[in-house]
């Protein structure tokens, strides 16, 4: 059984912990390295105190579910006591800081591979029982998920980035916020052990990797452009990242850019970030929603480029051809739409539903490809994916 120790201050010696890493209920119950102070909520009880077992759920979904619930709390009651020991050292911040972090790095080896198999587990337990299918929720899913929930919530919905991806108070998943908390890879030394420990969980999964990565991607196509007369749209723009960065990174970049986006919130934030760096790109807003496009009510230009990285992976199939479709009769003869989707992931699937109710519609190189030929059978197209294979771009050509 892996063990995660600790260091007792005082004498030296290494003191082992269980929180981290235990197979089943009856090691859980063997293990002799249980602490000794029983806490206020004792993990027996929480789950049978809390949570009724329904006979409509498969006992295997709620055996797993249990065993999950008690190995977060011993993972959370490990953090908490690093936590509180550091701080007794008297230590000045930046050196707790560091120390903290020499622990992070300790625990997130054990315990992001189990969180992992975790989900991926939980993933065919409910494809097997509910038909799960994020595109159409079903009565069997909700039951499932709320049984989940009531469970695991307290032990990840404990940030302010999950929140914001679990209550999604901008009405919508995968708003500029949330997104913002990704690129920075979901870092923040001011939190504490266990609060690090889950940021950074999440904003490393596949839909973490993707994003940063389409943000690179873009990057990399405009950074190709000379001409300084090169017109690109960027639908469902959000926080507009990846023109921040070419901004930054490339100040003299000249480039007519126009942000379209349905969140005024988000075309004002990226909009004035942009513009403090005082770079030579040339940016309009458009503040409209894609139906606008689609029947043709929004006023657009030719472009040269346009891309849409974040949005395709919440249509439909209906609405994903129609929109391709109305994208494509903007571009100028030669010019290019990038379409971004997100692949299939068991593990963050899982996660993505069950912790923050986010809701993708993911498609494989083979469905994406069958769409692209509906959409415009005319019309040459490209596929490329991000080296995990977890972010796909789809590329049309104008003739």
């Amino acid at each position: 059984m892996d063990v995660i120790h600790d260091t007792d201050q005082s004498t030296g010696q290494k003191i082992p912990s269980n929180a981290i890493s235990f197979t089943s209920t009856e090691n859980l119950k063997k293990s002799q390295s249980l602490p000794t102070d029983k806490p206020i909520i004792r993990a027996e009880d929480l789950v049978f105190r809390v949570i009724r077992s329904p006979s409509i759920i498969d006992p295997g979904f709620i055996r797993e579910t249990q065993i999950f619930t008690r190995y977060m709390f011993l993972v959370k009651s490990h953090c908490d006591k690093t936590e509180i020991r550091i701080k007794n050292q008297f230590l000045g911040q930046e050196a707790q800081k560091d120390l903290i972090k020499i622990h992070l790095k300790k625990i997130q080896s054990k315990v992001y591979p189990k969180i992992k198999a975790h989900f991926t587990k939980i993933l065919n337990s409910l494809m097997t029982k509910t038909d799960f299918n994020e595109l159409n929720i079903s009565v069997a899913y909700k039951r499932y998920k709320n049984y989940y929930q009531r469970a695991l919530k307290p032990y990840f919905v404990a940030t302010d980035f999950i929140k914001q991806i679990h209550y999604k108070p901008l009405g919508y998943a995968g708003d500029f916020r949330m997104l913002d908390f990704i690129y920075r890879e979901g870092k923040n030394a001011h939190l504490g052990l266990y609060e690090q420990l889950l940021d950074e969980y999440t904003a490393n999964i596949a839909l973490g990797y993707s994003v940063r990565d389409r943000t690179d991607y873009i990057k990399k196509t405009l950074n190709l452009v000379s001409s300084s007369d090169y017109k690109v749209l960027s639908l469902a723009s959000g926080a507009a990242q990846e023109i921040y960065e070419l901004a930054k990174e490339n100040p003299s970049k000249k480039l007519e850019l126009s942000l379209f986006d349905s969140e005024n919130q988000a075309l004002f934030y990226s909009e004035n970030r942009i513009k403090l760096l005082n770079s030579a790109l040339h940016i309009k807003t458009v503040h409209a929603s894609i139906m606008d496009i689609i029947k043709m009510k929004t006023e657009l230009e030719q472009y040269d480029l346009i891309y849409s990285l974040g949005l395709f992976d919440y249509l439909q199939d209906g609405l994903f051809i129609k929109l391709t479709r109305a994208l494509y009769s903007y571009l100028k003869p030669k010019g290019k739409l990038i379409i971004g989707n997100m692949a299939p992931d068991k593990h963050s699937r899982a996660y993505m539903a069950l912790i923050g109710e986010w809701y993708l519609a993911y498609r494989s190189v083979g469905e994406l490809q069958e769409l692209a030929q509906k959409s415009l059978p005319d019309s040459s197209f490209e596929i490329e994916q991000d080296k995990t294979g977890s972010q796909l771009y789809l590329t049309f050509t104008k003739s």
